[in-house]
């Protein structure tokens, strides 16, 4: 298993305490990507790939809100996502 904090984003999340937890949890045939969120709406994103996948976060389009910005290298075989809203 691998876990980062805020993965690949550095100063900008610092700035604006950014807490973007994931974990990687690789297997032989596929890999669990888990995304913990808590910047603005509390979210969870749960992902299913090969084990060769890997995540990539688009943090200046994230952080401003743009859609699209969190994506994988390879399509994934099955994705989950939740946001909690007030």
């Amino acid at each position: 298993m691998i876990s980062e904090l805020n993965p690949g984003c550095g100063g900008p999340c610092e700035e604006l305490k950014v807490t973007t937890f994931y974990l990687r949890a690789e297997g032989p045939n596929d890999t669990l990507h888990y995304l913990w969120d808590f910047y603005k709406k509390p979210s969870i994103l749960l992902a299913i790939t090969s084990p060769s996948a890997k995540l990539q976060i688009d943090w200046l389009a994230y952080l401003i809100g743009q859609p699209k910005s969190i994506n994988f290298t390879e399509e994934p075989e099955y994705t989950f996502g939740i946001s909690i809203e007030k």
